[in-house]
């Protein structure tokens, strides 16, 4: 006896929701390519040499933009948006979405580890005492030694390559618990995040000025580090 067809509340498979990563996306293609312009102008124009910090800035603008540019490939080719049910209806349309996720999450990799490597670098610049530059080092190390560690992981998080996507390959296999894993990838930049966000303020209460001054500068090192 064959199973009952799915039933479904009505509006259901027409419910869309990608317009909403796609404003998201767009907002920050905007905002990010206005700042960095912004911070390199400045740059020319008060005749500021270009440090390491400057340079780093641009991969990562481009790995954002790579990630931007991979939302809207997930939402018009990978279905994301709707309901499994519907963006996952076709072997092509899974493909599509987890050869996307993948670049996806390749691209995410570097797209966190850039930017910290900027503002570690800028810390450099400031920092003079021996204990905090040894800390911008070292966390500069955790940096990349992480997203060269889960680069590799992810590339072989399932062995063939090809059956991240396509899972009759036979004797294919993937990471037991691919959960715990995106959990690992998420929790070194959990922590070098609250240390970056540490590490400058002990050296701002230092400084000979007034509260207010102080308090205005913890304000700018926290919102660059976050």
């Amino acid at each position: 006896m064959s199973a009952a067809p799915m039933t479904y509340p009505p509006g259901y498979l027409e419910d869309y929701i990608g317009y909403r990563l796609t404003a998201v996306a767009i907002t920050f293609i905007v905002l990010n390519i206005t700042f960095v312009t912004l911070r390199f102008a400045a740059r020319r124009l008060g005749k500021v040499p270009f440090g390491i910090d400057d340079m780093l800035i641009v991969p990562s603008l481009l790995t954002v933009l790579l990630l931007c540019a991979d939302a809207f490939f997930l939402i018009s080719k990978g279905g994301l948006g709707r309901h499994a049910v519907v963006a996952l209806d076709t072997q092509s349309k899974v493909a599509a979405f987890y050869k996307t996720q993948i670049v996806f999450t390749l691209a995410y990799l570097t797209s966190v580890m850039f930017p910290k490597l900027a503002i570690l670098c800028l810390y450099l610049r400031l920092f003079t005492q021996k204990a905090y530059r040894y800390a911008s080092y070292t966390l500069i190390g955790i940096l990349i030694t992480t997203a060269i560690v889960n680069t590799i992981s992810a590339g072989v998080s399932c062995t063939p390559f090809a059956y991240n996507w396509d899972k009759t390959i036979p004797g294919g296999r993937c990471f037991p618990n691919i959960n715990a894993w995106y959990l690992w990838v998420s929790f070194p930049n959990i922590v070098t995040d609250v240390f970056m966000l540490i590490l400058p303020l002990p050296v701002i209460w230092k400084l000979q000025m007034s509260k207010k001054n102080k308090v205005g500068l913890t304000v700018v090192f926290c919102t660059g580090s976050m």
